[in-house]
């Protein structure tokens, strides 16, 4: 069995990864969200208002999280190979 360390990892594209999939995540809840908000502002009075950003907020929110997801991804990288220099990186073994 070989083993590998993984030493180091490029900040950039973990922070485009982890922004796309919490991205892609937040779209697919925005989505169930506004399906189950419509009906309820149909009968809401005084929030007749917010049935019409419904839509506009499915697409507003997986492009703020996309940017927290990035920013949360090169964090993680940075402060991984702050780490992985001075107690080692992650083994890993494959066969």
């Amino acid at each position: 069995m070989e083993e590998k360390v993984i030493k180091a990892i490029p900040a950039i594209p973990l922070g485009l990864m982890t922004g796309a999939i919490s991205a892609v995540i937040a779209f697919m809840v925005a989505i169930v969200m506004v399906l189950f908000m419509i009906p309820y502002f149909n009968y809401a009075r005084g929030f007749e208002w917010i049935h019409g950003f419904g839509g506009l907020w499915a697409l507003v929110v997986p492009v703020a999280v996309f940017v927290g997801g990035f920013i949360q991804g090169v964090v993680v990288a940075v402060v991984y190979n702050f780490l992985a220099s001075r107690i080692g990186g992650i083994r890993l073994r494959f066969e």
